[in-house]
């Protein structure tokens, strides 16, 4: 398999890059498997570009100029209306305390129906943690999430609206 996709991959078959990133990602051969993402992620295989981003921002010790390389997959990712990609350039805002650019990131997630990024945003807005409180806009996220089944968003939903007023629940 691995020479097939091998053959594929020289011939710019960015699917087969990507595969090929894959298979060295799981024998633990990151140097390899970088090598095969970035090719794909320069074919724009979003999946490539997705994992190389991540490869990259969670290196032990990668350099800015890394971590810089992998907050740009990500936005070329999300520019491919990639949900995750958005979730993922979040978290990489919020690591380098870039709390703004985060909670653009997830609410534009959240509004795209992402629910880990709702989950996230309720969380945040709901406690103020590094971005300014706003317990509505909080009530709102945790319901989205919850009508697509997280039992821990109804339950913050639920003591958000106990702390709200009747006019700012309408």
């Amino acid at each position: 398999a691995a020479s097939w996709m091998s053959e594929a991959a020289k011939q710019s078959y960015p699917h087969a890059t990507c595969e090929l990133g894959r298979l060295y990602l799981a024998q633990k051969e990151l140097d390899k498997a970088a090598l095969w993402f970035r090719q794909g992620a320069q074919e724009d295989c979003l999946a490539a570009e997705i994992i190389l981003a991540q490869l990259l921002l969670g290196a032990t010790g990668a350099t800015s100029e890394q971590q810089e390389e992998g907050i740009d997959l990500l936005r070329k990712a999300a520019k491919h209306n990639s949900v995750q990609a958005l979730f993922l350039l979040g978290k990489a805002y919020e690591q380098q305390k870039k709390m703004e650019e985060a909670v653009n990131c997830y609410r534009e997630a959240a509004d795209k129906g992402l629910m880990d990024a709702q989950m996230k945003l309720g969380f945040l807005l709901s406690e103020g943690f590094s971005t300014k409180l706003d317990r509505i806009e909080a009530w709102v996220r945790f319901r989205q999430a919850a009508s697509q089944g997280s039992g821990f968003a109804a339950k913050r939903a639920n003591w958000i609206e106990r702390l709200l007023t009747e006019e700012q629940l309408e």
